[in-house]
């Protein structure tokens, strides 16, 4: 009888202590009580966006963390900025880490729980722009020479503009495919947003074909190396298959995403639709990255007016 009320007791006790932990979101929150609620409330977001979010937290030089969220100044963002050199990120892994936590603070103020989005009008690191070289005939020469799961990988993204990576196309599962309707749904890694983009029938075919096989193993992932167990490394693979293609210039597997929004919008695909099967949020946002895409278009288009005495 006494062991059971000691028991009790110890349960109580524990869940007293779990209620204290909680932080109560009609409180002032500090950043990291704010970074717990939003992380609580946003189960699609990426495990690795959240261990992203967390490391900006940790650390002796977070003492921002602690502060009311609301109350943030340019200061602490320029604490964790350092904090993160300090540890040897570069200006666009910095950027990631500064819009992670400013998509917390402006959810915060949607939902009530802050009067400012304290880190809302400081701009970006600037970071040198990466200018891609690579051409749809460089990537077909990849194919050739490269392993059949890399071959694989490159046809699904080439398929569904999915973004090159352990979140969406190494953690894409057969189980987003929708046979019938030929569409398959993504998750996306920046946003936790879910896209749903339609796929070329000659694409579906083959899909269906390792759809087949995988399920006879019971593989639940679609690019895997042979084993069914998700890719987690792929650089040394990855040079050694451009090197066998006699290719010399700069070239990343994710700029085949890339290819393919310059392709469509060369091609004259109208740009909201480009921006739906890539998952931006907006044509504007897709406007400002291929800008160039759409600079050589218009001048496309001045250049094909009738002149206007003839």
């Amino acid at each position: 009888h006494g062991s059971s009320e000691i028991a009790l007791q110890a349960a109580q006790d524990w869940q007293d202590q779990r209620k204290l932990s909680i932080p109560d979101p009609n409180a002032a929150l500090t950043l990291r009580d704010l970074i717990f609620i939003y992380i609580q409330s946003r189960p699609e977001l990426h495990r690795r966006t959240k261990e992203a979010i967390a490391r900006a937290l940790r650390g002796p030089d977070a003492s921002f963390a602690d502060k009311i969220a609301d109350q943030l100044t340019r200061a602490d963002l320029e604490t964790l900025r350092q904090a993160a050199r300090q540890s040897g990120a570069g200006p666009n892994t910095i950027n990631k880490q500064q819009a992670y936590i400013r998509a917390a603070l402006a959810w915060g103020v949607e939902q009530g729980h802050l009067n400012i989005n304290p880190w809302g009008g400081f701009k970006r690191l600037k970071a040198p722009r990466y200018q891609m070289q690579a051409t749809l005939e460089d990537f077909r020469r990849i194919v050739q020479v490269a392993p059949d799961w890399m071959a694989w990988a490159l046809a699904v993204c080439y398929s569904t503009a999915a973004r090159w990576g352990l979140v969406e196309l190494f953690g894409l599962r057969w189980t987003a495919f929708d046979w019938r309707a030929g569409t398959v749904g993504i998750v996306q890694g920046k946003t936790g947003r879910p896209k749903v983009v339609p796929v070329s029938q000659g694409f579906l075919a083959e899909a269906w074909r390792r759809f087949q096989a995988d399920r006879a193993q019971g593989f639940a992932m679609v690019v895997h190396r042979g084993d069914g167990r998700p890719i987690r490394s792929y650089r040394t693979a990855w040079l050694k298959a451009v090197k066998l293609a006699g290719i010399d210039k700069p070239i990343r597997p994710y700029d085949i995403r890339h290819c393919v929004a310059t392709m469509h919008l060369d091609s004259g695909t109208p740009l909201p639709v480009v921006a739906s099967l890539l998952g931006h949020s907006s044509p504007q946002v897709t406007a400002m990255v291929y800008a160039h895409a759409i600079d050589g278009r218009a001048r496309q288009a001045v250049e094909a007016l009738p002149g206007l005495t003839d």
